[in-house]
């Protein structure tokens, strides 16, 4: 009698004894490192935070005089072999170093940077986060993130195009009449992910002082236009005047940083 079907075992067919090798296989990221050469907590009355290359770009130019107190390292990203091996120094900062570092503000030392020339992965935003905010103290945290522009849902039937400034508060910093600024708030749907989100939903959970400054950023090519955007958010909480000769300065670290920067085919 023909059989009507195959009694041979198919190709597609799972292999559980490979999956059990896959799971046992899997390991937990290295937790994130804050290293820091200083004894004791770190207190400050402003934290300013850089969260993408055009904000690193914004504070290494608006402060050039700054002092390194400590390094966030996310070890799966600071152990990869740098893209040069050589050093890649403008304005004193060298761009291949893939940590995040935080300074402290050589004109006022209650206020503390920090910069990150690498954006933080989306899965170890709110880890690093936590690392940061338990480590230093500070009375107000603003953090200069960025927003693609195809990702940017707006309400006007125009495209929207770089400059173009937009925030998030936490409560506590809505509610104080002394931070209001003037500044448009981030409309919905629209939505920041990764250090940003982490940095404002950690502030607002302890019921903290926390403004997220938005600045739209061209998908094609990071220009000056995203960092210059800021500077108005960042004249208000410094309560002083951004250096205006910096244009050239803003040019020469987006060049340093494009390299580095994400094809937006990958985006």
């Amino acid at each position: 009698m023909e059989l009507l079907y195959n009694l041979e075992p198919t190709g597609w067919s799972r292999n559980f004894d490979d999956e059990e090798v896959d799971d046992l296989e899997f390991q937990e990221p290295e937790p994130i490192k804050f290293e820091t050469v200083l004894d004791g907590s770190l207190n400050a009355s402003l934290l300013l935070v850089a969260a993408k290359p055009a904000a690193a770009c914004l504070l290494h130019a608006q402060f050039p005089n700054k002092t390194k107190i400590a390094s966030i390292n996310i070890p799966e990203i600071h152990n990869k072999k740098k893209s040069t091996s050589s050093k890649n120094v403008v304005n004193g900062v060298d761009l291949n170093d893939n940590s995040c570092t935080l300074y402290k503000d050589a004109s006022n030392e209650s206020r503390l940077l920090l910069i990150c020339h690498i954006e933080v992965p989306a899965d170890r935003a709110s880890e690093f986060s936590k690392v940061v905010l338990s480590n230093v103290n500070a009375a107000d945290v603003v953090v200069f993130d960025t927003l693609l522009d195809w990702k940017y849902n707006a309400t006007a039937p125009e495209r929207a195009a770089p400059p173009f400034l937009r925030k998030l508060e936490t409560d506590i910093t809505r509610e104080d009449k002394s931070k209001q600024d003037g500044f448009a708030y981030l409309e919905s749907p629209n939505l920041i992910d990764s250090l940003g989100a982490a940095i404002i939903s950690r502030r607002q959970m302890f019921k903290l002082a926390c403004r997220v400054y938005v600045s739209l950023e061209a998908s094609r090519i990071l220009d000056v236009d995203t960092i210059i955007a800021f500077e108005a958010g960042l004249k208000h909480v410094t309560r002083q005047e951004t250096k205006g000769a910096t244009l050239a300065l803003y040019k020469q670290l987006l060049s340093s940083m494009q390299s580095r920067r994400p094809s937006p085919l990958f985006l």
